[in-house]
């Protein structure tokens, strides 16, 4: 829930991102797009995350994974952690390479975020 406001909202990440038909609202967002650090970065509880308009401030009230092959959601499940190593190693022998790179992809942003942060201070 984004500090400030009255109810929490759902946010979903993904590999990119897709808007509503009138192109006004995001009904999910890319992975790497500021407000997806929130999920990558935090455990439930209070978070942050930098945008244009400075840092917004907010709480993760639930995280979850959801399992989605051939466009069909085969599982989910909720979590205090983001992908880890026992996870990624078995999601990294089992999937297939397209799989693989995104699972891969996201894992690198999450240290180079983590490197960029340490940079700037």
């Amino acid at each position: 829930m984004e500090e400030g406001e009255a109810a929490s909202e759902p946010i979903y990440i993904g590999i990119m991102s897709l808007m509503d038909q009138k192109g006004e609202e995001f009904l999910i967002y890319d992975w790497r797009a500021p407000i997806s650090s929130m999920y990558y970065d935090f455990t439930p509880g209070p978070a942050s995350y930098g945008s244009l308009d400075g840092i917004v401030k907010g709480e993760i009230t639930l995280k979850r994974q959801f399992i989605i092959r051939q466009s069909k959601i085969e599982g989910m499940f909720d979590t205090g952690l983001t992908i880890g190593d026992a996870l990624l190693r078995k999601v990294l022998g089992h999937m297939a390479s397209t799989q693989m790179k995104s699972i891969v992809a996201t894992t690198i942003q999450k240290e180079q975020t983590n490197q960029i942060k340490l940079s700037a201070m």
